[in-house]
């Protein structure tokens, strides 16, 4: 009996494990379309497709990723939109990002900081592998806080990833 009970118990937790996952997954599906109206553009570019968003752990503050297809004339709408500047070289090595603003001056972020969990997505890892890509980026005050923002686009691919974050 008491063999059967603990199964039943361990059956139980898995498949309530199994259910948040999915929900979770199923959520940000239909989510990111929202988010990316409420973060990067509304309304959405005709050409935008196939988003995905996540949002990576942050302290005092907020940071979604997004990842998406898009039109090179639709990407300008998105860099028309905010003061965007375009980076000099940008590399995304070991779970850090990094770019130049100018061959003496750059900046690096860590969206998915080693040892983090959840991990980065499979779609947002694969970062390491885009190379030939055009980057540009933001970072000013705003508010009672700073905000910094990256976009990249591999012309090859036709997708783009922005980061954006919010610290207080």
């Amino acid at each position: 009996m008491k063999k059967r009970a603990s199964v039943v118990l361990t059956l139980s937790v898995v498949v309530f494990g199994v259910g948040v996952v999915a929900i979770s997954l199923i959520y940000r599906r239909v989510k990111a379309p929202a988010l990316f109206r409420q973060y990067i553009l509304d309304p959405i570019p005709e050409s935008v497709a196939r988003i995905q968003a996540d949002q990576p752990k942050t302290l005092g503050g907020y940071g979604y990723t997004f990842r998406f297809e898009i039109d090179r004339s639709d990407l300008a709408v998105i860099l028309d939109s905010r003061p965007f500047e375009r980076v000099h070289s940008m590399r995304y090595v070991d779970q850090v990002l990094d770019w130049d603003w100018s061959p003496s001056s750059g900046v690096m972020m860590s969206p998915y900081g080693p040892g983090s969990w959840p991990r980065e997505p499979e779609w947002f890892a694969d970062l390491e592998t885009w190379t030939d890509v055009e980057a540009y980026a933001l970072d000013q005050e705003r508010g009672d806080g700073r905000a910094t923002e990256v976009l990249i686009y591999d012309p090859d691919l036709g997708e783009a990833i922005l980061l954006t974050f919010y610290a207080r």
